[in-house]
């Protein structure tokens, strides 16, 4: 899908991988290239952030380093904790290969905490998996992209709700250095 934010047009595109996921789906690489024969930075977007949803750790990694320099960012997701190499790969790509959950981060993996590690400790299931009803964290990254398309800087973030809300409202969305639309910022 692509958002135009002021003058600037963001393609975003969510892949599903295929490493250890139960259901077989299309092949995450070719879908992006697909994509990337219409879209291209400098060309016809400014800047093209990917989604990529996978369990496998090897998998997200490969396919950022396949596209390095021809996408701006590369976020991976699904395993609800975030890793810890967030980077700006060779080419210019920005990298993470799993951002974390927005939940409690005192559960387990977003749910009440207690018959999660029950099943654990005694290989049973006794009851359903209920949400976690704690304070809410926002875990992610934040992008500073340049006209090129590709990353300046990279960092993650983690923060309670009423703090990210606070940073939020600040930092969304497209903004301009020294006055002059050169630089803009996307918040993932």
């Amino acid at each position: 899908r692509i958002f135009n934010l002021g003058v600037k047009k963001i393609l975003v595109l969510q892949v599903l991988g295929q490493v250890f996921m139960k259901k077989p789906f299309s092949d995450p690489f070719e879908a992006i290239e697909s994509y990337l024969q219409k879209y291209s930075l400098k060309s016809n977007v400014d800047s093209i952030i990917i989604d990529f949803h996978a369990e496998a750790t090897s998998e997200k990694n490969a396919l950022a380093l396949h596209f390095d320099g021809k996408v701006s960012v590369i976020a991976g997701t699904h395993t609800h904790i975030p890793t810890s190499d967030t980077r700006i790969l060779p080419n210019g790509t920005a990298y993470q290969t799993d951002l974390g959950m927005c939940g409690d981060y005192q559960s387990v993996i977003g749910m009440e905490k207690t018959e999660p590690i029950r099943r654990f400790i005694t290989g049973m299931t006794k009851e359903r998996f209920r949400p976690a009803e704690g304070e809410a964290t926002l875990s992610g990254i934040v992008v500073d992209i340049n006209n090129e398309g590709l990353a300046n800087n990279i960092s993650p973030t983690l923060a309670d709700v009423k703090e990210a809300q606070i940073w939020l409202s600040s930092k969304i969305g497209i903004k301009s250095k020294d006055g002059v639309d050169t630089d803009y910022d996307i918040s993932v």
